[in-house]
Formats: C-alpha cells, structure tokens, sequence
C-alpha cells in the first residue's frame, strides 16, 4: 500500500510557441494529461497529483488524480501543437485515474487503466482506455500486447499513440491502437 503527492512548476524559456521553442514539450497523452505545446516567456505550468495503491495478493489497485493549471496564452492544447485561439488565457486540466494489475503467475500479468481528463476552460472531456498483457519467459525477457482507445469530445483530438506527426484523429473522433512486442533489458 502506498501514497504520494507531487508539485511542480514548469517555465517558458524566452521564446514565444510560434518560434518553436525546443523546451517544455509533453507527450500528447500521459500520465501527466494532453499535452499543451509550448510555453512562452513568463508563461507556468502548474501540476499537483495526488495518487495511491493497495496490493491484494495477486491483485495491485491505484487511483489518483493530477491537478494541471498552464499559462497558454492564446493557445490551446493539440497533440499537433498549439493551436491558435485569441479568447483563451490559461487552461485548467482535472485528470482522474483508476490502474489495476493481476498476475495471474509469476509469469503472466495482465493489467489496465482508465484515465478522464476534463479541460475546465474548454468545457471538453476525453477518456482514455488501455490494456496490456505481459507474458515474462525470464527476469529479463518477455513478450506483450496492449491495446488502448481514446474517447474524444468535442474539438479535442487526443491520440492514443502520444500524437506523433500524423497519428492523431480529426477533432472529436476517437482512436484505437494496437501494440505488440518483446522486451529484453540489457
């Protein structure tokens, strides 16, 4: 059983987000919510969470909540980038989240997690669904599969994939991806 609580601060480092800015860039969808782009001179992003677990045995749970506050200036969040939009000042993110782990053997986890992330300013939601099963043949190999969808309202266009150059939908529709590997840790 654990809990843990974070602040942090981050701040733009002197250039506007049209000049492209190479600092302060977030993965589109993370645990740390939709990604904003970048951030101009003077400009925060303010993030606190809140999150916990309980092991069961076999079973591990978690739950928390992250708290996001970021200056955009006229900008509003796109996993393509910033996206112009003159009547907005801040942006104010709620992400709540629930994760849950079986391990069916020592050999065989599966586990999932459900993320709703609500865009205060906007009045927009999004949720994000994703499940994976790890199979493990020793402490350093294993093989998996994930998949994950992203349920998008109104104009967001959130992507499952982290919003990589062509990846994401068009504004309001949802995604699904599929993911399969072998991992081996040197």
């Amino acid at each position: 059983m654990g809990v843990a609580t974070a602040y942090d601060v981050q701040t733009g480092v002197g250039q506007a987000p049209a000049a492209g800015a190479a600092a302060n860039t977030y993965p589109a969808y993370s645990n740390n919510g939709p990604a904003l782009g970048y951030l101009a001179s003077g400009q925060k992003d303010r993030r606190w969470t809140l999150n916990g677990y309980a092991k069961f045995d076999a079973l591990t749970v978690g739950a928390g909540y992250l708290y996001r506050n970021t200056d955009g200036g006229a900008f509003v969040p796109s996993p393509r980038g910033p996206v112009a939009n003159a009547n907005r000042t801040n942006h104010r993110f709620d992400t709540y989240f629930v994760n849950a782990a079986y391990d069916f053997s020592p050999a065989f986890r599966l586990d999932g997690a459900v993320y709703y992330t609500k865009l205060k300013d906007l009045g927009e939601r999004a949720t994000y669904y994703v499940a994976r099963g790890t199979y493990s043949f020793s402490k350093r190999t294993a093989i998996y599969a994930a998949v994950a969808h992203v349920n998008n309202g109104g104009n967001l266009n959130f992507a499952v994939s982290g919003g990589s150059p062509g990846t994401a939908p068009a504004a309001g529709q949802n995604q699904t991806g599929v993911m399969a590997g072998l991992r081996h840790r040197f």
